[in-house]
């Protein structure tokens, strides 16, 4: 089979996509080797070496030493997370008001999803990251660990491979903003309680009341923050 020579990595890795997309390289499979792939496309080592490079870090394909490049099974967040680079920027707040909307969106199906999906064991899980110490709240890493473990749980039971997937995306933005939230709430505990609810609608398998709550939620932080920048402002 004659194949259009590609000169460039970026056509490389548009024709290894193509290749994936009409099931030629379907998920899980091995690409051809580096030598029937340059004798194929007619390009130099380095060339496609580049391009292999450009496809693992897009979570595309994955090296194994010794073995070969293979066909990701499953779309990885960090692909997602490059490709949100250029939203990022230190202390843009309006960026996070925007990632606020965002996760408020996202984060009410994932809720709703998981009071429908949850078993006892998951929803037990979930209580258990409520389960700590007040004083612990004191220091603003572990409020934020807590915070964010717990909607990484709710995307886990929600059991949606696409939503969990862009929720983890958005796990740099999360963090990030989530150091500013913890900066901004006077009442640490009672900013963690917040979470309870959600997960007693979870336990009593109340899709909509959880939705409702999760975004209710998202207002809150946004509220807070927003009191927080307003602040800052006028010292």
């Amino acid at each position: 089979m004659l194949i259009e020579r590609k000169s460039t990595p970026e056509s490389i890795v548009a024709y290894v996509i193509e290749m994936i997309e009409i099931g030629r390289f379907p998920p899980g499979s091995m690409l051809p080797s580096e030598r029937d792939l340059q004798a194929q496309l007619g390009v130099s080592r380095l060339v496609l070496r580049e391009a292999l490079a450009r496809l693992s870090a897009l979570g595309i394909v994955k090296s194994r030493q010794g073995k070969g490049s293979f066909v990701c099974d499953a779309p990885s967040p960090l692909a997602i997370q490059q490709t949100l680079i250029p939203l990022a920027h230190p202390v843009d707040f309006d960026k996070f008001d925007h990632l606020i909307e965002a996760r408020a969106a996202i984060e009410g199906e994932i809720a709703f999803l998981a009071a429908e999906n949850a078993t006892e064991h998951q929803i037990q899980q979930l209580e258990e990251i409520l389960h700590y110490r007040k004083t612990d709240l004191r220091e603003s890493d572990i409020f934020s660990r807590l915070d964010f473990s717990f909607h990484l749980k709710l995307a886990d039971i929600a059991g949606n491979s696409y939503l969990k997937l862009m929720f983890e995306a958005f796990e740099p933005h999360i963090r990030e903003f989530l150091v500013y939230s913890s900066r901004s709430v006077s009442d640490r505990v009672e900013a963690m309680e917040r979470h309870r609810p959600i997960a007693q609608a979870i336990a009593s398998r109340n899709s909509n009341q959880a939705r409702d709550l999760a975004r209710l939620h998202m207002d809150a932080c946004r509220d807070r923050l927003n009191q927080y920048i307003e602040q800052l402002n006028n010292e």
